[in-house]
């Protein structure tokens, strides 16, 4: 999976799954997505400010559960921010994505990569810090024309920046990438990359190249990686995946013939694992995770 660097701007809705605290009480879990750069309501909101890549969460105290925090203002907060994006309402409540202003981390604060931020807060919010990170990545990295340099302004009504000289529309950046389970009957064939935990395996994943369709980046990510054939590819789901801006497409496939041969410029290992002796596995908040676990459920129902 090589490495490459458009959040619709409409009105689009979610419903989250369950409702749980987030710095303030929620009740749906609704989040409406703003139309594009816009002010936003007046009064508290929810502010999702970044260091870096990481998300700052209010904390008191080292036992204290971190939270998102509320106010109507980073001033009210003693934080200093610049480029603020009002990205929607969670549950009514305004949503701003902010950069935080320095490299110091203020007290009662901590910091936290989208990673490790799952499982601390409900994985609705979650998935708003990862839009959240997505829409400020593209606002930083589209300040300036490519063609002619020249300082690029919001387009009105949708997510996009615009040259006022050519004209030239930028949108947020979506990376569409496969993701396949290969499995044999009673075995996964899994991977493993070298910055993992010890013992965690995953599924082939990569980036879908110009001119080619989903089924034929399976197909090749599959060959070029582990050297092995597969057929039927079948699709199970997908995932935004905001490292930066990515859309994670999930599929399983039939192995159908063809030795291991490991790409080691991509991996460090692949291998064939029966379902009763799995190795660590990616955790739930992750396509793969789910896709793993969707495929022992089939198998274990007989399906």
């Amino acid at each position: 999976m090589r490495n490459q660097g458009r959040v619709e701007g409409g009105t689009d809705t979610v419903t989250a799954t369950r409702a749980e605290t987030v710095g303030t009480e929620l009740g749906t879990d609704t989040f409406v997505r703003a139309r594009g750069v816009q002010d936003p309501p007046e009064g508290e909101a929810l502010w999702f400010v970044m260091q870096g890549a990481k998300v700052l969460l209010r904390q008191e105290g080292p036992d204290d559960k971190p939270v998102i925090p509320t106010a109507s203002s980073p001033e009210d907060l003693g934080l200093t921010v610049s480029r603020r994006l009002y990205i929607g309402l969670f549950d009514g409540v305004p949503c701003i994505v902010a950069r935080l202003d320095g490299d110091a981390v203020p007290d009662a604060y901590a910091v936290h990569d989208l990673r490790s931020l799952y499982g601390l807060v409900p994985e609705s919010a979650w998935s708003v810090a990862g839009l959240a990170t997505q829409l400020l990545y593209w606002a930083e990295t589209t300040r300036y024309c490519p063609r002619t340099g020249d300082e690029t302004r919001a387009k009105p009504g949708e997510w996009a920046t615009e040259c006022p000289s050519c004209g030239l529309t930028q949108y947020p950046r979506v990376s569409p990438c496969i993701i396949v389970l290969i499995h044999d009957d009673d075995r996964l064939l899994l991977t493993r990359q070298s910055s993992w935990p010890p013992n965690r395996y995953s599924l082939v994943a990569g980036f879908v190249e110009p001119g080619e369709t989903l089924e034929e980046c399976v197909a090749r990510e599959i060959a070029e990686e582990t050297g092995v054939r597969v057929h039927a590819p079948h699709y199970v789901g997908s995932q935004p995946w905001p490292f930066p801006h990515q859309l994670m497409v999930g599929f399983t496939a039939r192995y159908a013939g063809g030795d291991i041969v490991v790409d080691h410029s991509e991996l460090e290992d692949a291998r064939w694992f029966p379902l009763t002796e799995l190795p660590l596995r990616p955790p739930p908040m992750s396509i793969a995770g789910r896709i793993i676990e969707g495929y022992l459920e089939k198998v274990g129902s007989g399906q």
